[in-house]
């Protein structure tokens, strides 16, 4: 048997009643000031009202979503769907988090010349890029590579 977990309350009404009678206060307001004939208060009620020039605009940021996977295509060389609802929640939800377009590309960019090896490039798709690292490798800088003599052939 499943109990009700409903909270039942009481009102005393005779205590409400010395509550408020304790936050009354003592001296009764008077009643407000006639308007004398001295006072020059106009109230013009067929004025019209000024047009407010203040305008609310509530403009929809579009999300590039298409942009974003086809520059993930062309430097990964994959084939990702632009229109994948994954993709799309990961992109979305950095958006909202204030990244931009170049932030994005600036992340495939690191992370495709990082990991072009085969063991890596596996790693490269939207969910590696655009998760919950995405801030780590937006602030990752470029690896320096150490050059060394043997990289270079210099007997020509």
């Amino acid at each position: 048997m499943q109990l009700d977990k409903t909270k039942w309350y009481t009102i005393d009404y005779e205590q409400l009643l010395k509550i408020e009678q304790r936050c009354e206060p003592s001296t009764t307001q008077s009643e407000p000031a006639e308007v004398s004939e001295q006072t020059p208060m106009q109230f013009n009620l067929n004025q019209a009202i000024p047009e407010s020039t203040s305008e609310i605009t509530t403009e929809k940021k579009t999300i590039p979503f298409a942009d974003i996977i086809q520059y993930l295509n062309e430097k990964t060389g994959k084939s990702f769907k632009t229109d994948s609802r994954k993709t799309k929640d990961l992109i979305q939800a950095k958006c909202k988090e204030g990244y931009t377009m170049e932030d994005f590309k600036n992340v495939i960019d690191l992370k495709s010349m990082e990991w072009q090896d085969a063991r890596w490039s596996k790693f490269l798709r939207p969910e590696t890029l655009f998760g919950s690292k995405f801030e780590s490798y937006l602030n990752q800088q470029p690896e320096q590579r150490m050059l060394l003599e043997e990289a270079f052939n210099l007997e020509d």
